[in-house]
């Protein structure tokens, strides 16, 4: 009797875990991307049109200072590994920006830290897809 409980439950266990990895799927750059909302910490943000292959489509992209207005953005690239952790990095006037990001399961959101190095500043971030 021990030996089926053993099994059943060594069973029950691998089916729970073999239910969460599949509903943990990884994140491909074609499943994040459409248009973010982008919020820093430091006030500034901006709203990013990622194309399936990673890539910031700038004519579609702005920024926003609160104290310099709205600002095209040069360029911008997001790899997203498996786990749906981000590297990404957008260029806003000259400026590099790097946004290591974590997306959410359901790809809607995503959340951070930014850094410029060459202005010397970073805090957090904040990413939300919309329509």
């Amino acid at each position: 009797m021990r030996t089926l409980a053993k099994g059943v439950l060594v069973t029950g266990v691998v089916a729970g875990l073999a239910w969460s990895s599949a509903s943990q799927a990884g994140c491909t750059p074609a499943q994040v991307s459409g248009t973010w909302e982008i919020a820093f910490s430091d006030g500034n943000s901006c709203r990013v049109k990622l194309r399936s292959n990673g890539n910031v489509d700038t004519g579609k992209s702005v920024c926003f200072d609160p104290d310099r207005g709205s600002s095209g953005l040069d360029s911008g690239r997001i790899k997203v590994a498996g786990d749906c952790f981000a590297e990404g990095e957008i260029v806003v006037g000259g400026f590099a920006i790097e946004l290591p990001v974590q997306f959410s399961q359901d790809r809607g959101t995503a959340a951070g830290r930014f850094r410029v190095e060459a202005a010397g500043t970073k805090g957090s971030v904040t990413m939300i897809r919309v329509p």
